[in-house]
């Protein structure tokens, strides 16, 4: 089977460059790294960049 991680890296680059801009690469090979992005839950600018993601794959799907 396939990490939810490395599924995560191979399906969603950009997601996985937001996140690892914020908190390093580290969660990459232990999942429980990702709790630390609860720290920026409300930081703006991640915020914004999380939803640009969101936008641009819902483009990226309409086309």
């Amino acid at each position: 089977g396939i990490t939810p991680r490395r599924w995560l890296v191979l399906s969603n680059p950009n997601l996985s460059d937001a996140i690892a801009e914020r908190i390093g690469e580290d969660w990459i090979t232990s999942l429980d790294h990702l709790k630390s992005l609860r720290e920026f839950v409300d930081n703006e600018a991640f915020v914004r960049d999380i939803q640009r993601v969101k936008q641009e794959n819902k483009q990226r799907l309409a086309e």
